[in-house]
């Protein structure tokens, strides 16, 4: 995930002076590992979807409700696409 080995960098160079970049970058690698594990099955997406939504990582990380829509409803033709 790039957004990881952009943590990873960070820390590297900028050590303990880079706590607010370096968190940033991990806290945005897991919004975006926690969008490409959404289930290919749209029952199965809803929940994480709504966690993702509320918890505002979708505004903070991404488009909003743009986002959310497309994960609820176009992740399974994406998904299924490449399998």
């Amino acid at each position: 995930e790039v957004f990881t080995a952009l943590a990873n960098r960070l820390a590297r160079c900028l050590g303990s002076f880079g706590g607010t970049p370096i968190s940033k970058a991990r806290r945005r690698a897991g919004y975006s590992k926690a969008r490409h594990d959404l289930s290919p099955k749209f029952v199965r997406r809803i929940s994480p979807v709504l966690d993702l939504l509320l918890s505002g990582k979708y505004r903070r990380y991404g488009h909003g409700w743009l986002n959310a829509i497309q994960d609820l409803f176009l992740r399974s033709v994406f998904k299924g696409a490449g399998r």
